[in-house]
């Protein structure tokens, strides 16, 4: 009988099969568990592992499988998403699979507002939002970059002041 993937509760997260064989497929069944641990399996579907899956993880170039890059292409659940860039492209690991954003999502990281986005999917392509989210600058991070910038520089006018005696 075919043994298909086991869920758990959302809380413990989720676990797939894994076909070994390279390169490595999730699969929906368990194709064979085998107790030999070494060597090298010739066969699609010789060997299955399981994958567990502890939440939703940000993924740098979702459609690509091979990707040589510097840095990390995907991380831990929980972790905040990668920056978002109009090269780029991102994605969602979840249940195993790998989904692309959608704008409504890129857009929301960049610090749009819902009826900001509703204003502007009716009349924009796609493939615009993409670069618009990617191109944008996320206004309350650079607020808050400018409020430190200026701290900083009376802090510095503070000391100079009282290193020259002027009160």
């Amino acid at each position: 009988q075919i043994a298909h993937t086991l869920t758990t509760g959302v809380q413990q997260g989720t676990l797939h099969f894994v076909d070994l064989s390279p390169p490595p497929v999730v699969t929906e069944e368990c194709r064979s568990l085998n107790t030999r641990q070494c060597g090298v399996h010739k066969y699609k579907g010789e060997c299955s592992g399981v994958l567990a899956e502890d939440g939703a993880r940000a993924v740098l170039t979702p459609a690509k499988e091979n990707v040589r890059q510097n840095g990390r292409r995907m991380k831990e659940p929980e972790e905040p998403m990668f920056t978002i860039t109009a090269t780029d492209r991102h994605g969602i690991l979840y249940h195993g699979r790998i989904r692309r954003l959608v704008p409504r999502e890129c857009l929301r990281l960049q610090g749009y507002y819902d009826w900001q986005i509703d204003k502007i999917i009716d009349s924009t392509s796609d493939a615009q939002l993409y670069k618009q989210a990617g191109n944008g600058v996320t206004v309350n991070v650079i607020e808050a970059i400018g409020r430190l910038l200026q701290k900083a520089d009376s802090e510095l006018n503070t000391q100079k002041v009282s290193e020259k005696g002027i009160h």
